[in-house]
């Protein structure tokens, strides 16, 4: 699809555009008012508080997301930007996108086990892998799909415990986001930035919104919807990169920006396996990043700071892919990123291990304990002031 086809696709579809914005806001809006709903069934279908006490907040702010980009993928790939092969992977896309939205809300309503989370992933995951079959040759099948489960749950676990921490969620994907459509552009497969761009419509309704009531969180529909929509991506630019270069090339480029989710999970793993370099960290959730526990701005800082690390990475990366004329650019390009994202995760780790120290030498008194349990009650009763020595 040449840019000038492109450009008189999106201007016969501006009012589609507006129509994705309305969606999202609406969503927003309706989850954010939930708790004033006079009907009883609809307020106990959308009315999801936070399970953690310390914070009014509600769910679901995600939920806008999964029926746009479900919208999204279905009026794309029902016209005629795109081939047939790349609509069977459209459609495995929306099944996806579907299951995981409701074991997300399933999972807001109940807290699910791992074990029942994993099992969903994988499932969708498999889902989205059997629509492949009509888009992969037989060859490269088997690989693929099994690249896909593992990358694909790697994105999904490693988009959850990015969205543990505030507005680290929308600067991630942002600029995931921001490499798929720069990517696909230097390619020439215009289509694929513009879905990059629609993919990243809720993202930005969600921050302007956030900014006006910050008490709605992604829930975890929201990370299960971005990390399908990082899957589907690196699938579109796989299969139209290997007519251009070699389909190692072509992995490498498309495991660049996934390798952020997935080293998150890494880190995590690691920091468990070795926690007792960490004080205060025995019992951490696997699933949540170091920051999560911290005062908001704090962690908000801290948050910036990382992204912008991930920012300088995939900038490098990208560089390398379109700035220099090497053979071996793509696989440089991958290993450099590697590289980089190690790096940041050794800054993390010392981070965390501040963090922890600090917490050490000034004390980690749980907020919900009184002072007064500090001592305990029996030397409060047998305590007598002898006012005879006074």
């Amino acid at each position: 699809m040449t840019s000038i086809e492109l450009n008189q696709f999106i201007l016969g579809n501006t009012g589609f555009l507006f129509l994705v914005l309305i969606l999202n806001f609406a969503f927003l809006f309706l989850v954010y008012i939930s708790s004033s709903v006079k009907s009883p069934l609809i307020k106990d279908l959308i009315h999801i508080p936070s399970r953690d006490s310390e914070k009014k907040t509600i769910l679901l702010g995600g939920l806008g997301m999964a029926f746009s980009n479900i919208i999204v993928m279905h009026n794309i790939y029902s016209s005629d930007i795109v081939n047939t092969s790349d609509k069977f992977s459209a459609l495995g896309y929306i099944l996806g996108v579907f299951i995981l939205t409701i074991q997300g809300y399933l999972d807001d309503k109940f807290e699910l086990s791992i074990k029942a989370k994993l099992s969903s992933q994988v499932f969708a995951i498999l889902t989205y892998g059997l629509f492949l079959y009509f888009a992969f040759p037989i060859e490269s099948l088997l690989l693929y799909s099994l690249l896909s489960l593992v990358w694909g749950l790697g994105a999904i676990n490693g988009s959850h415990i990015i969205d543990t921490v505030k507005t680290m969620s929308v600067k991630t994907s942002t600029i995931i986001l921001l490499y798929y459509s720069l990517i696909s552009y230097h390619f020439n497969l215009y289509h694929l930035s513009y879905i990059s761009a629609l993919i990243w419509i809720p993202i930005l309704c969600y921050w302007i919104f956030s900014k006006f009531k910050k008490n709605i969180l992604l829930g975890e529909i929201g990370p299960n919807v971005l990390a399908v929509s990082y899957l589907f991506l690196s699938t579109q630019l796989y299969l139209n990169l290997t007519s251009s270069v070699s389909h190692m090339n072509a992995l490498c480029i498309v495991l660049i920006p996934l390798s952020i989710p997935m080293g998150e999970v890494f880190f995590n793993i690691a920091k468990k396996l070795f926690s007792r370099s960490y004080k205060d960290t025995q019992n951490e959730d696997i699933f949540k990043h170091f920051l999560s526990k911290e005062k908001s701005s704090l962690s908000t800082r801290y948050a910036t700071q990382i992204s912008l690390m991930y920012f300088a990475i995939l900038s490098c990366s990208y560089f390398i892919i379109t700035f220099t004329t090497d053979e071996g650019k793509y696989i440089i390009s991958f290993l450099t990123c590697l590289l980089l994202l190690c790096i940041s995760y050794l800054l993390q780790a010392k981070r965390c291990l501040n963090i922890s120290n600090n917490k050490s030498h000034f004390g980690n008194i749980p907020e919900k304990e009184s002072a007064q349990s500090l001592i305990k009650s029996s030397l409060v009763e047998n305590f007598d002031v002898d006012s005879k020595n006074e």
